[in-house]
């Protein structure tokens, strides 16, 4: 959850490109991370060898839990007990005011990637013309879908 303490972090955190340095990843990944505060009763939020955020849900009225799901985004954690003296090295004070919780934070980068469904794949056109000739009535070297999927329907 996005909270009046990780808006005034996250402002920190782009002016000072040494307290950047302490807690992000910026330098390596290019841009200003997202941040956040999540409940750890409900996710735990890992950080696997690649970079990449492996959620687990762990709230009990899931039907469909989600154990160690990689959703491919850049991030990692970062404590309340880690956080609060690096914000005191930096003279952070009225960023540390605005903390009502003590959940830990989240940095967290958007992976460069199509939202799955959303966007339409291209497939190179020799592929789409031979799919064609084996569906009957296809139109040669069409390989669009039909217009009721382009507007959601017909799964």
């Amino acid at each position: 959850m996005e909270t009046e303490f990780t808006i005034a972090l996250r402002r920190a955190i782009a002016a000072d490109p040494a307290l950047s340095a302490a807690l992000t990843r910026q330098a390596e990944y290019g841009v200003l991370p997202n941040v956040f505060q999540f409940n750890p009763y409900v996710y735990l939020i890992e950080t696997n060898d690649a970079g990449e955020l492996v959620v687990t849900i762990t709230r009990p009225q899931n039907l469909n839990p989600r154990i160690r799901y990689n959703i491919h985004d850049r991030g990692h954690v970062v404590g309340m007990p880690a956080l609060l003296p690096v914000l005191r090295r930096f003279g952070l004070q009225h960023v540390i005011e605005q903390r009502q919780l003590d959940l830990p934070v989240l940095l967290a980068l958007r992976a460069q990637r199509p939202v799955r469904g959303l966007q339409r794949r291209r497939r190179p056109p020799g592929r789409a013309a031979r799919r064609d000739q084996r569906r009957p009535g296809a139109a040669a070297g069409g390989g669009e879908p039909p217009a009721d999927l382009l507007r959601g329907r017909g799964r």
